[in-house]
Parts: structure tokens; sequence; C-alpha cells
């Protein structure tokens, strides 16, 4: 439909990511299969939906065992094509069928609770990974806190053994077909340092990793570059069959490449790292000029120093 096209057009101009466009894309084909069922057009989305199309498709999410969080972000895209379908002269919508829903929808920003796991038991579920490949991404994941779309855009020379250092300055910027974008997720490169437990897991890795045509780091069973999801799958079956975790959809129960980010940011703080490193770690932008002119003399080897004596230990 031409409609879904010009919308999506729309946000490509105003600069969203080619991500945020695949996602909306297949947000609003979602919704048009509730309504129409599976057989349509990939843009064939209805112009006229009722409100009760629209409840439809809330319930319908809901049995499928959406989240709230991700229910509320799907109605809140379609709302943004409804309302340009109201602004635009062309299509002669009167009214958005989604205004009285999303005035219903939950508003309040809640913290995300994460699982509390401790040291000793993140060091008993690295232990009992015993594939080679899945247990030094975890332990990359533990000790640097990187995000999976940046772990899936590592290639083979951003490791420096020699200098015991990962470089991180790409990220996958679509999740439907691989493309990697420059810059972590907030546009920023970072130098990280590794210790001798993830030094030691990755060469082991790579001893036994395949050859094979992409110059991945993490390579999928059949020699290709790793997606995001599956990142997401490798660590919830080992959190699972590990024993540390149920199988739940619940944030608050599952471990997650995410979880890991915030997991070292709070190790790192109670063994009295220095703000300034853990920011440097993480790919935190500066939050005032002190931390940013303090960024620009931070050398190195400083910073390998301070995470080195403060990073936690896993006994691998």
């Amino acid at each position: 439909m031409k409609a879904m096209k010009d919308f999506l057009n729309k946000l490509e101009l105003f600069g969203r990511s080619s991500n945020y466009i695949s996602s909306t894309r297949a947000i609003l084909s979602d919704f048009m299969r509730s309504c129409k069922g599976k057989n349509k057009a990939e843009f064939d989305v209805l112009i006229d939906a009722t409100e009760d199309n629209i409840k439809k498709w809330i319930k319908d999410m809901t049995e499928r065992g959406l989240s709230e969080k991700t229910r509320v972000n799907y109605v809140s895209r379609l709302n943004m094509f409804f309302a340009f379908l109201t602004e635009s002269s062309e299509y002669n919508l009167e009214s958005n069928a989604l205004s009285g829903i999303t005035k219903q929808l939950p508003t309040q920003s809640k913290q995300t609770q994460r699982p509390t796991k401790s040291l000793e038991e993140i060091s008993n579920m690295i232990r009992n990974i015993f594939h080679v490949r899945d247990r030094a991404m975890v332990v990359l994941l533990a000790k640097t806190g990187i995000r999976a779309g940046e772990i899936s855009a590592l290639d083979l020379e951003d490791v420096d053994f020699e200098n015991r250092a990962l470089k991180v300055n790409k990220r996958i910027g679509n999740y439907f077909d691989l493309t990697i974008a420059s810059g972590r997720k907030n546009k920023v490169d970072s130098i990280i340092p590794l210790d001798d437990e993830t030094v030691r897991a990755l060469k082991v890795y790579l001893a036994i990793r395949e050859s094979c045509k992409t110059n991945s780091l993490f390579i999928s069973n059949n020699g290709n570059r790793m997606f995001p999801g599956d990142i997401d799958k490798i660590v919830k079956n080992w959190t699972i069959k590990t024993g540390i975790c149920k199988q739940s959809n619940k944030i608050e129960e599952k471990i997650t490449p995410q979880f890991f980010r915030v997991w070292i940011t709070f190790q790192l703080q109670i063994n009295g790292c220095n703000p300034i490193v853990i920011a440097a770690i993480r790919g935190d932008k500066a939050s005032n000029k002190r931390t940013f002119c303090t960024n620009q003399v931070s050398s190195f080897e400083e910073i390998r120093w301070e995470y080195e004596r403060t990073v936690p230990r896993f006994g691998i």
C-alpha cells in the first residue's frame, strides 16, 4: 500500500535507522495480519481500521505472550502511522482510531528489574558451559558489558592479543540482514582491555574455530556471522541448562546479553573501580565537561590498570 511506503520513506528521510524502519514495517504488517489474515500483501495496511480492529490486535498480542512493554511499543508505532495519515492531505483521514486507546496505555516510566545474581552464581554458570565458542562469548559479555549487536559485529582483527585489547567500533545496524553500522549504539568507539581469563577463553575458541569465508569473530554452526538474536538464544539456553534461571519471558526472571551490561557495571562499582573507567568500558558518552576532559587525557594503560584491579574473576 502506498500509504505505508510513504510513511516508511518519511522515517528514512528524518534519519531513522534501518533497524527502526524494518521493525516498524514488521509491526504494521503484524497489525495487518490481525485484521485481514496471513495471505495479504506486505503493504496492505488498513487505513480505515476501527477501534475494534486495534483492540483485537492488542488481544492477539497478549495471547501470544508479548510483554506489556512490547505491546505499548507496537501500539505507539501504529499510532505514529495513523497520525501521519491524518496530517497528510493526500489521504484525507478525518480521525485517528488510536486516539482513545493510546490515552489508556501505561505512560509511567518503570525501572527495569534484572535478576539478582552473585559472582559465585555467574562463575558457576560460566564454568559449566562446555561449548568453547559459547563460553568465550559469555565471558566476553560478562567481563565487558558489550551489547549483542556489538559482539555480533566483531571481526577477527578487532581482538589484539599482543596488547590484550578489544576494539569495539561498530554494531549491527539492521537486525534483519546484519547490516553493520559504524560506532557503538551511542555512536562512540571503544578500546576495551582484556584480562587473562578473557584472553584465554578467546584463544581456546579461536584454536578450534573453523575456517570460513566470513571474517566475523563469532560464527554460527553454518560458518556465518551470528545474528544478535542467536546470541540471545545461546545465553538463554545456557542459563536454563546450568540451572541459574528458569524458562521465562519475564525480564526480571531471565538472563540476556543486556543483563551482563548491568551486572558488570555493578561488579566494577562494588570493587571500587573509578566511575570514569566504568564509563569508558561501557562506551558511555561523557555526562559533563569535566568527564569529557578527563577522557581526553586518560591513557589506555591507566584504564587497563584500574579495570584489571576491579574486574571480577570466574576461576576459569
